[in-house]
Protein backbone atom coordinates (compact mmCIF):
# COMPACT_ATOMS: atom_id res chain seq x y z
CA UNK A 1 0.00 0.00 0.00
CA UNK A 2 1.55 3.58 -1.03
CA UNK A 3 1.28 6.54 1.34
CA UNK A 4 2.82 9.32 1.69
CA UNK A 5 3.48 11.34 4.81
CA UNK A 6 3.53 15.10 5.76
CA UNK A 7 4.62 16.86 8.89
CA UNK A 8 2.86 19.62 9.52
CA UNK A 9 5.21 21.42 12.15
CA UNK A 10 8.48 19.83 13.92
CA UNK A 11 6.79 18.42 16.91
CA UNK A 12 3.71 17.30 15.09
CA UNK A 13 2.80 13.65 14.51
CA UNK A 14 2.93 12.70 10.65
CA UNK A 15 -1.21 12.81 8.40
CA UNK A 16 -1.10 10.28 5.99
CA UNK A 17 -2.43 11.51 2.91
CA UNK A 18 -4.82 9.45 0.83
CA UNK A 19 -4.17 7.58 -2.21
CA UNK A 20 -6.92 6.99 -4.89
CA UNK A 21 -5.45 3.60 -7.19
CA UNK A 22 -6.46 4.04 -10.80
CA UNK A 23 -7.88 0.53 -12.62
CA UNK A 24 -5.93 -1.19 -15.24
CA UNK A 25 -9.64 -0.55 -16.97
CA UNK A 26 -9.28 3.14 -16.83
CA UNK A 27 -5.43 2.76 -17.92
CA UNK A 28 -6.22 1.16 -20.92
CA UNK A 29 -9.56 3.30 -21.93
CA UNK A 30 -6.82 6.14 -21.54
CA UNK A 31 -4.58 4.80 -24.06
CA UNK A 32 -7.77 4.28 -26.59
CA UNK A 33 -8.90 7.65 -26.23
CA UNK A 34 -5.51 9.16 -27.63
CA UNK A 35 -4.12 6.64 -30.29
CA UNK A 36 -5.80 8.62 -33.04
CA UNK A 37 -4.64 11.86 -32.24
CA UNK A 38 -0.89 9.67 -31.46
CA UNK A 39 -1.43 8.56 -35.51
CA UNK A 40 -2.05 11.94 -36.43
CA UNK A 41 1.65 12.58 -34.92
CA UNK A 42 3.32 9.76 -36.40
CA UNK A 43 6.13 10.35 -38.82
CA UNK A 44 8.38 7.36 -37.71
CA UNK A 45 8.88 4.02 -39.89
CA UNK A 46 7.96 0.57 -38.23
CA UNK A 47 11.29 -0.10 -37.27
CA UNK A 48 11.82 2.74 -35.39
CA UNK A 49 9.99 1.43 -32.81
CA UNK A 50 11.29 0.44 -29.33
CA UNK A 51 9.09 -2.14 -27.38
CA UNK A 52 8.96 -1.57 -23.52
CA UNK A 53 12.33 -3.63 -22.71
CA UNK A 54 14.03 -1.32 -24.76
CA UNK A 55 16.85 1.04 -23.06
CA UNK A 56 16.27 4.59 -24.03
CA UNK A 57 17.38 8.15 -22.83
CA UNK A 58 15.04 11.01 -21.35
CA UNK A 59 16.24 12.77 -24.90
CA UNK A 60 15.38 9.74 -27.08
CA UNK A 61 12.20 9.20 -25.25
CA UNK A 62 10.57 12.40 -25.74
CA UNK A 63 11.72 12.48 -29.19
CA UNK A 64 9.75 9.16 -29.93
CA UNK A 65 6.72 10.80 -28.18
CA UNK A 66 7.01 13.65 -30.32
CA UNK A 67 7.02 11.30 -33.33
CA UNK A 68 4.15 9.54 -32.40
CA UNK A 69 5.56 6.55 -31.46
CA UNK A 70 2.71 4.19 -29.81
CA UNK A 71 5.21 2.09 -27.46
CA UNK A 72 6.30 5.54 -26.08
CA UNK A 73 3.14 6.84 -25.52
CA UNK A 74 2.04 3.61 -23.53
CA UNK A 75 4.69 3.35 -21.27
CA UNK A 76 3.81 7.47 -20.74
CA UNK A 77 0.60 6.63 -20.41
CA UNK A 78 0.80 3.07 -18.00
CA UNK A 79 3.84 4.84 -15.81
CA UNK A 80 2.04 8.75 -15.14
CA UNK A 81 -1.34 7.79 -15.22
CA UNK A 82 -1.73 6.36 -11.32
CA UNK A 83 -0.02 9.32 -9.75
CA UNK A 84 -2.42 11.99 -11.61
CA UNK A 85 -5.21 10.08 -11.49
CA UNK A 86 -4.62 9.77 -7.62
CA UNK A 87 -3.82 13.88 -7.74
CA UNK A 88 -7.26 14.55 -9.86
CA UNK A 89 -9.27 12.27 -7.65
CA UNK A 90 -8.16 14.67 -4.90
CA UNK A 91 -9.34 17.61 -6.56
CA UNK A 92 -12.81 16.12 -7.99
CA UNK A 93 -15.72 14.16 -6.46
CA UNK A 94 -15.60 11.37 -8.28
CA UNK A 95 -13.63 8.47 -9.65
CA UNK A 96 -15.57 9.35 -13.25
CA UNK A 97 -15.00 13.09 -13.15
CA UNK A 98 -11.00 12.30 -12.48
CA UNK A 99 -10.95 9.40 -15.66
CA UNK A 100 -12.63 12.08 -17.71
CA UNK A 101 -9.93 14.33 -17.15
CA UNK A 102 -7.09 12.27 -17.32
CA UNK A 103 -8.59 11.50 -20.46
CA UNK A 104 -8.82 15.33 -22.08
CA UNK A 105 -5.43 15.79 -20.38
CA UNK A 106 -3.18 13.15 -21.88
CA UNK A 107 -5.18 14.43 -24.93
CA UNK A 108 -4.27 17.49 -24.75
CA UNK A 109 -0.96 16.42 -24.00
CA UNK A 110 -0.74 14.48 -27.42
CA UNK A 111 -2.00 17.45 -29.34
CA UNK A 112 1.12 19.92 -27.31
CA UNK A 113 4.08 17.53 -27.16
CA UNK A 114 5.40 18.82 -30.76
CA UNK A 115 5.44 22.60 -28.40
CA UNK A 116 6.89 20.90 -25.16
CA UNK A 117 10.52 22.23 -25.09
CA UNK A 118 11.78 20.61 -22.61
CA UNK A 119 12.38 23.08 -20.38
CA UNK A 120 11.01 20.53 -17.33
CA UNK A 121 10.77 16.94 -16.75
CA UNK A 122 8.00 15.24 -18.63
CA UNK A 123 5.62 14.75 -15.57
CA UNK A 124 5.75 18.34 -14.42
CA UNK A 125 4.52 19.26 -17.91
CA UNK A 126 2.17 16.73 -17.46
CA UNK A 127 1.06 17.72 -13.81
CA UNK A 128 0.34 21.12 -15.26
CA UNK A 129 -1.44 20.11 -18.34
CA UNK A 130 -4.02 18.09 -15.76
CA UNK A 131 -4.23 21.00 -13.36
CA UNK A 132 -5.47 23.23 -16.37
CA UNK A 133 -7.83 20.78 -17.38
CA UNK A 134 -9.19 19.69 -14.24
CA UNK A 135 -9.98 23.78 -13.09
CA UNK A 136 -11.40 24.09 -16.99
CA UNK A 137 -13.71 20.81 -15.66
CA UNK A 138 -14.87 22.67 -12.61
CA UNK A 139 -16.02 25.92 -14.53
CA UNK A 140 -17.99 23.72 -16.63
CA UNK A 141 -20.01 22.81 -13.87
CA UNK A 142 -20.07 18.95 -14.22
CA UNK A 143 -19.29 18.05 -10.59
CA UNK A 144 -22.68 17.27 -9.83
CA UNK A 145 -22.41 15.39 -6.43
CA UNK A 146 -22.11 16.93 -2.71
CA UNK A 147 -18.17 16.58 -1.05
CA UNK A 148 -19.81 14.69 1.60
CA UNK A 149 -20.69 12.02 -0.91
CA UNK A 150 -17.61 11.94 -2.48
CA UNK A 151 -15.15 11.55 0.43
CA UNK A 152 -15.25 7.09 -0.12
CA UNK A 153 -11.84 6.31 1.60
CA UNK A 154 -8.68 5.62 -0.73
CA UNK A 155 -7.10 3.53 2.29
CA UNK A 156 -8.59 2.12 5.70
CA UNK A 157 -5.91 4.41 7.76
CA UNK A 158 -7.10 7.56 6.98
CA UNK A 159 -9.20 9.48 8.91
CA UNK A 160 -12.24 10.89 7.71
CA UNK A 161 -11.39 14.44 9.46
CA UNK A 162 -8.12 14.66 7.62
CA UNK A 163 -10.13 14.16 3.99
CA UNK A 164 -12.64 16.80 4.89
CA UNK A 165 -9.66 19.10 6.47
CA UNK A 166 -7.66 18.96 2.84
CA UNK A 167 -11.63 19.76 1.25
CA UNK A 168 -12.14 22.74 3.20
CA UNK A 169 -8.91 24.26 1.79
CA UNK A 170 -9.60 26.75 -0.89
CA UNK A 171 -8.32 24.76 -4.53
CA UNK A 172 -5.05 26.47 -4.91
CA UNK A 173 -3.74 25.62 -1.80
CA UNK A 174 -5.12 22.20 -1.62
CA UNK A 175 -2.89 21.72 -4.86
CA UNK A 176 -0.24 22.64 -3.59
CA UNK A 177 0.22 20.88 -0.37
CA UNK A 178 -0.48 17.67 -2.81
CA UNK A 179 1.81 18.22 -5.62
CA UNK A 180 4.54 18.73 -2.87
CA UNK A 181 3.73 16.34 0.38
CA UNK A 182 1.66 13.77 -1.69
CA UNK A 183 3.52 13.64 -5.20
CA UNK A 184 6.76 14.78 -3.91
CA UNK A 185 7.18 17.86 -6.22
CA UNK A 186 10.19 20.41 -5.29
CA UNK A 187 8.61 23.81 -4.57
CA UNK A 188 10.40 25.19 -7.65
CA UNK A 189 8.51 22.39 -9.81
CA UNK A 190 5.46 23.12 -7.72
CA UNK A 191 5.58 26.70 -9.01
CA UNK A 192 5.79 25.62 -12.89
CA UNK A 193 2.56 23.33 -12.05
CA UNK A 194 1.06 26.01 -11.15
CA UNK A 195 2.44 28.71 -12.36
CA UNK A 196 3.42 30.71 -10.16
CA UNK A 197 6.66 32.68 -8.90
CA UNK A 198 9.52 30.22 -6.74
CA UNK A 199 8.51 32.77 -4.10
CA UNK A 200 4.62 33.38 -4.02
CA UNK A 201 4.76 29.41 -3.80
CA UNK A 202 6.07 28.64 -1.17
CA UNK A 203 4.28 31.65 0.95
CA UNK A 204 1.13 29.21 -0.44
CA UNK A 205 3.08 25.91 0.87
CA UNK A 206 3.44 27.57 4.38
CA UNK A 207 -0.03 29.45 4.70
CA UNK A 208 -1.62 25.98 3.63
CA UNK A 209 0.23 24.05 6.46
CA UNK A 210 -0.86 26.27 8.49
CA UNK A 211 -4.45 26.16 7.82
CA UNK A 212 -4.57 22.57 7.22
CA UNK A 213 -3.06 22.31 11.16
CA UNK A 214 -5.98 24.74 12.20
CA UNK A 215 -8.53 22.74 10.15
CA UNK A 216 -6.94 19.51 11.92
CA UNK A 217 -7.48 21.18 15.48
CA UNK A 218 -11.08 22.28 14.76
Amino acid sequence: MLTSTLDLDPGSPNSTWPVWPISPFAIAQTKASIWDAVRLLAITTPDEQTSATDSVSVTEELTLLRNGNQDAWDRLVTTASPKLFSYLRQNLFTAEDAEDVLNESFLAAVKSIKSFAGGSSVMTWLYSIARHKMLDFRRRGRETVELSESLDAPVENVSIEFREALHALPVATRQALLLRYFDGFSVAEVATILGKTYRATESLLSRGRVALSQQLEK
